[in-house]
């Protein structure tokens, strides 16, 4: 090792372990359970039995599995290793996360054509004053609403300039004079002298 250490503590059993020996290339991609039994009075123990655990549902492995995954977290955070390099050395973490991509894709495309759906379902209810057979794609009938929309606001536009002429003429109509009859000018003369009667009396 560069600081001068001969051994190291392994990240995943905590065992001190020789650098000059460590060889993973050596490693089985595996988790083997071994059996151990005695073979007799000072004579040690010996390997009764081994092999692969990683079926068999013991609690062991989901321990080891919990460590690996911290160990990969501070590898991730010492630069020591990447997400690519950990997705490049995981195809089926790769193959995952495309599906779940796609299927994030699958459904916002659902929800996008069920909106759609809602909104046509709107449009046709709209038009249905003007049209009896409804519309099948979105477009046409936003096509139809923009068209009656438009001839709705030309057809204002005229009632308001309608309006406007009749107000015009209207402001400029003068009622003509009449011409006064004998008995206008009857009643006319009477109005002076019963007016003029009512100022003597007050002298």
């Amino acid at each position: 090792m560069q600081n001068g250490f001969n051994q190291f503590q392994c990240p995943l059993c905590g065992r001190s372990v020789s650098i000059r020996k460590f060889d993973p290339t050596n490693f089985v991609d595996d988790v083997i359970g071994i059996r151990f039994v005695g073979l007799g009075y000072g004579l040690g123990f010996g390997v009764a039995d081994k092999g692969s655990i990683l079926d068999s549902g013991d609690p062991v492995l989901y321990l080891i599995a919990d460590r690996v995954l911290e160990i990969s977290r501070f590898f991730l955070d010492a630069d020591i290793i990447t997400k690519d390099m950990l997705v490049s050395h995981l195809p089926v973490l790769e193959s995952r996360t495309q599906n779940e991509e796609l299927e994030e894709l699958r459904e916002a495309v659902d929800d996008y054509e069920e909106e759609m759906d809602g909104l046509l379902v709107q449009v046709n209810k709209v038009l249905s004053k003007v049209y009896e057979a409804e519309f099948s794609y979105l477009k046409d009938a936003l096509g139809a609403l923009i068209v009656e929309y438009r001839e709705a606001l030309e057809e204002e536009d005229e009632d308001e300039e309608e309006y406007d002429e009749v107000e015009n003429v209207g402001s400029e109509y003068e009622e003509p004079v009449k011409p006064m009859t004998a008995l206008d000018r009857e009643i006319q003369l009477s109005e002076r002298e019963l007016q003029a009667g009512e100022e003597e009396d007050n002298i």
